[in-house]
């Protein structure tokens, strides 16, 4: 099991810690010192603190409010953009799902025709392609990245997203291309290591029952 750290960002510690949730954020840029700027480019990862009100909508994705939900907890929650322009946000949850004994000489040429993976890589021994949505989200830091396709010697590909949504979408994208000839995949889930909160902070407390 692989252990995903998520590091403070320096901004978050201004705010108060019981008053939003921290995002992460995936995005691919060129990088302009390589011979080709696009090939392969690189994948920034950006952690922001996101305000949220005791009353809104937890932006976890369990449908109750902050208050309920995400605010008193003793660890800095980490939500993550969805794929498509109106699917909100998620809580972190990365994982992999990994397919063994593919036909990548087929799967490989499938991946270039669709305008919605671009690869980064592409070797003999690996291949990669990011999904970049449908359609792609472009912002200031770069093109936003949903997930990842990985093909190992042309007979192990291997699928990683951070939440359970973008992973169900990357799964569904690769039944649209291959149907059922892949199988069942092995699904491997990373633990999150969060951040504590300062422990100075003033959390709500849960409201005591009176004593009758």
């Amino acid at each position: 099991m692989t252990v995903y750290k998520v590091k403070l960002p320096v901004s978050a510690q201004s705010f108060a810690p019981d008053k939003g949730l921290l995002c992460l954020t995936t995005y691919w840029r060129p990088r302009p010192s390589d011979p080709d700027p696009e090939m392969p480019g690189e994948k920034v990862s950006v952690v922001s603190f996101m305000p949220v009100s005791s009353y809104d909508t937890c932006l976890c994705g369990s449908k109750k409010l902050f208050r309920d939900c995400c605010q008193a907890e003793p660890y800095w929650q980490v939500v993550t953009p969805n794929p498509g322009l109106y699917q909100g946000f998620e809580g972190l949850a990365p994982h992999s799902a990994t397919f063994t004994d593919v036909d990548g000489h087929t799967l490989g040429p499938a991946f270039m025709d669709d305008e919605r993976l671009y690869c980064t890589e592409n070797t003999i021994a690996r291949a990669f392609w990011s999904y970049w949505g449908d359609p792609s989200l472009l912002a200031p830091l770069g093109t936003m990245n949903f997930g990842d396709f990985e093909l190992l010697n042309a007979q192990t590909l291997i699928v990683t997203a951070l939440s359970n949504t973008r992973m169900r979408t990357l799964l569904a994208l690769l039944h649209e291309i291959t149907g059922d000839s892949l199988g069942k995949p092995l699904m491997e889930f990373d633990r999150v290591d969060l951040a504590e909160k300062p422990r100075h902070a003033n959390r709500r407390q849960p409201k005591s029952r009176k004593a009758r």
